[in-house]
């Protein structure tokens, strides 16, 4: 639960960075 929207936010911190 709430597993998915880790992964949405970790996903989205590395789109940024780049």
């Amino acid at each position: 639960m709430g597993e998915e929207r880790q992964s949405a936010e970790f996903f989205d911190m590395l789109e940024r960075m780049q």
